[in-house]
This record gives structure tokens, sequence and C-alpha cells, in this order.
């Protein structure tokens, strides 16, 4: 892994909702008596254990689940693969670096040893053990920033919730726009059945004044007369183009008799 800078690692774990402060050249933890106390739930809580292991490619292939409960009680739970070589170089000689200059190492993990080299029988129950007391540590403040920020990087954790909060959002506007979409293509689609209507009931109005020239011209003296009534006339046939061509067939049958 790369190494990260300070302010990069300081960014990850809060996060997570770890409480660091970050200088240029320091990265602590900013409430080490809280953070001992994490159980109170102001603080992270990892929980590490293996499953089992399976082989693959002639290797080894522990699987490790992860449990990491966050400040606001939400969860992220997973699991990932990895060999017994990777575990020890990239991250146990890590935590051993950390911590033995302290003495607290052989403190810490004087019940948990490593897994032996080679894959002896017991290597799945030490390996388990050694995971289990590093998740304790870390829950309790006795590991470095740093080194927590190592452990969760190569435990492969998953983004926080707001990552998929954000990706919710996201979802939610791209159904707003999709059902703005379709409230456009709904609206558009009833100005042309009106049109069409519209244009159904003025060819019928034009039919009619075919068939019956003397009618038409009595109805259309009777609009110049009355403006104000055939304005409104259009305005209904415009509004209502159903209705209208109906009037029409029964205006036309009318006239039919009348003459």
């Amino acid at each position: 892994m790369e190494p990260w800078t300070i302010k990069t690692q300081a960014k990850y774990l809060k996060e997570y909702g770890y409480p660091v402060a970050a200088s240029r050249i320091l990265l602590e933890w900013e409430s080490l008596p809280e953070l001992q106390e994490a159980k109170s739930g102001g603080c992270p809580q990892l929980d590490i254990s293996l499953l089992g292991h399976e082989e693959k490619d002639g290797h080894t292939l522990y699987q490790v689940r992860c449990n990491l409960t966050l400040p606001n009680s939400s969860c992220l739970d997973w699991c990932v693969q990895h060999r017994l070589k990777h575990i020890r170089e990239e991250l146990y000689e890590k935590v051993y670096q950390s911590l033995s200059p302290s003495g607290s190492y052989m403190e810490l993990f004087n019940d948990s040893p490593f897994a032996l080299r080679g894959g002896l029988p017991g290597t799945t129950a030490r390996l388990n053990g050694w995971l289990s007391t590093l998740a304790d540590c870390t829950n309790h403040g006795s590991c470095e920033p740093a080194l927590v920020c190592c452990l969760l990087r190569f435990l492969q954790a998953p983004d926080p919730p707001r990552v998929i909060v954000a990706s919710s959002s996201a979802a939610a506007g791209q159904f707003s726009s999709a059902f703005d979409c379709a409230k456009a293509t709904v609206k558009q689609q009833l100005e042309q059945a009106r049109q069409q209507a519209t244009e159904a009931a003025s060819a019928a109005a034009m039919g009619f004044a075919k068939q019956h020239p003397q009618a038409a011209k009595t109805a259309m003296g009777y609009v110049g007369s009355n403006p104000e009534a055939g304005k409104a006339a259009l305005g209904f046939m415009a509004k209502n183009p159903g209705m209208a061509v109906q009037a029409l067939k029964l205006g036309a049958k009318g006239a039919a008799r009348a003459f």
C-alpha cells in the first residue's frame, strides 16, 4: 500500500467517526480518554473474526469477517480474503513495529500470539485470536491513528453510510428528472390530442357549411351581429372539441329537416 499523508489519513478516519487531530507532522487521537471508553458509544467499535479458509490457485486464503459499528449506531459488515503471508507482512509487522518500542506489544498480545509460519495445525485458531485482540486494541485507543488507518485499509473497509446516502439522493434526483420528463411528455400528448380534436371540429364545421350553405350563412350572420356570443362559441369549441363536433352533427340534422 502506498503511504498516505497525515492530512489524508485524518480525513479517512474522521469519515468513520474516529476522533483524530492532525498537524503538519503529527496525527494523534483528539480525545484519548473518550476513545479508551469507546464502549459508551462515542467511538467506532471494530470486531474481527475468521470464518475459515479455502485453497485457491495453490494458496490458502483466510476468510476474515469484519464488523464496524459507527458512533451513529449504523453498522458496516463485510468479509475479505487474505493469505497468511500478506497478513504477516502488511499487518502483523506494522503492528509489532508500532507497539514494540513502548513494550506494549508483549503486554497486549501475550495471550494471543501470531500464527506460526508454515501453516501448522492451529494456525486458524491463533490467527483468529490475534485479530480479535487487535480489534480490542483498536477499540480502546491502544493503537495509534496511523495504525488504525492501515488496519481499515488492509481489511478493505467499505465506505461509510454517508456515501450510500449520497447515492440514494442521486437516485432520487434521477427519479425526479424521469418523472418531470414523463409529465412533460403526457402534457405534450394531451396538447396534441386537443389540437387534433379542434382540427376535427373545424373540419366538421366546414363540411357542415358546404352541405348546408344557407344555415352556415345564417349562423355567420348571427355571429356577426352577436360577437360576444360567437367568441364564446369558438372558445367552447376549442375547449370541448368532442362536444362541438356532436353539436355540429345535431345542428346539421336540424338544418336538413328545416331545409
